[in-house]
């Protein structure tokens, strides 16, 4: 787990210097929640690979839900100015991102 730390503080590093912004979030219980609806869907033995949510129905790969948890957190965390200190902060692939915002390898939100 070390060495994923480093990482993490290698690529907060990068993104500081290249003015990209970086957010850490809370990955616990990111596999127990729909990305959805964000109902918690309870404790999956690892052998089981599929996210179902029973209360919406949604289903894909579960690492594909973790990542998108961890993905929403990330934008529930996020400020336009308040959180970031940073006046035009942006996020890539939200509604109503006009063609003038950044591209996706302009921004980088993990």
């Amino acid at each position: 787990m070390a060495a994923f730390g480093q990482f993490l503080n290698l690529l907060e590093w990068v993104a500081k210097k290249h003015q990209v912004l970086f957010a850490r979030v809370n990955p616990d219980g990111t596999s127990q929640t729909c990305p959805k609806c964000r109902t918690h869907t309870g404790k999956k033995e690892l052998s089981f690979r599929v996210h179902k949510c029973d209360v919406c129905g949604y289903e894909t790969d579960r690492d594909r839900a973790a990542s998108e948890v961890i993905r929403l957190r990330g934008l529930d965390n996020l400020s336009t100015v308040g959180l970031t200190g940073i006046e035009n902060a942006y996020a890539v692939g939200l509604p109503g991102v006009d063609e003038k915002s950044p591209s996706r390898s302009e921004a980088c939100i993990p």
